[in-house]
């Protein structure tokens, strides 16, 4: 099937409808990490997850070892699921690619088998071995990639949680924050905490707060192109 967007995603793991197979990959790494969670804790059911849920780290984990947990049958309940962090195809052996292609075929209706990518970065316009890797899970299962968001989109998604946290901020004034941290998601949302705690709820964020308690990194790359599809 085509790769999906964040918001369709969302949709799935609200719905609790799943595909076999899902592979997660992008710069955006703080979202990436976040429906990764969301997705692994939904799509091992609800039913005896300490045993229908398998983590492993694709680093060191051999293809034989995932395609043990993958094959393997949930416990009392209709599936399981194997989470893979950063298994990086580059990094495998013509043995190793080889069986996991036979893997990625043979997904059981049983399991869902989510391929995350925390730490690893693709080079989308390089490397030969990604482009046929995320053809192929296109082709058998669901990707998703997370892009860089425009500052557009970020001032929004501070502004957005500034207000759940019961705090004020404007836009204008969330571009500020982003000129002194950065584009890392992660790092803004932790400035946006420390903001928070610090005017209290029901209050505003001025230019004040964020000139005295927005750790400066003027070195973080600003906003730019996102990563082409």
């Amino acid at each position: 099937m085509p790769e999906i967007t964040e918001t369709e995603l969302k949709k799935q793991i609200e719905r609790g409808t799943f595909g076999n197979l899902y592979l997660l990959h992008g710069e955006e790494k703080y979202l990436l990490k976040l429906y990764a969670n969301r997705l692994i804790d939904k799509a091992c059911g609800s039913s005896f997850q300490d045993f229908n849920l398998q983590k492993m780290d694709g680093g060191s984990t051999s293809i034989d070892e995932i395609a043990d947990a993958v094959e393997a049958l949930p416990l009392l309940a209709e599936r399981k699921c194997v989470a893979v962090s950063d298994l990086d195809v580059e990094a495998r052996n013509a043995s190793e690619t080889a069986k996991l292609y036979e893997l990625l075929e043979n997904v059981p209706e049983s399991t869902v088998l989510v391929l995350y990518l925390p730490s690893v970065e693709i080079d989308y316009k390089k490397s030969a071995k990604w482009k046929k890797f995320l053809a192929a899970v296109q082709k058998l299962g669901t990707t998703v990639l997370f892009k860089r968001k425009t500052q557009a989109d970020a001032e929004k998604m501070l502004c957005a949680a500034a207000a759940k946290r019961h705090c004020e901020l404007s836009r204008a004034d969330a571009g500020k924050i982003i000129e002194y941290a950065g584009n890392d998601l992660q790092v803004l949302f932790q400035e946006l905490e420390k903001l928070c705690a610090y005017v209290g709820e029901g209050k505003e964020i001025t230019r004040r707060e964020i000139d005295l308690l927005v750790t400066k990194n003027f070195e973080t790359t600003v906003f730019c192109c996102p990563v082409p599809s």
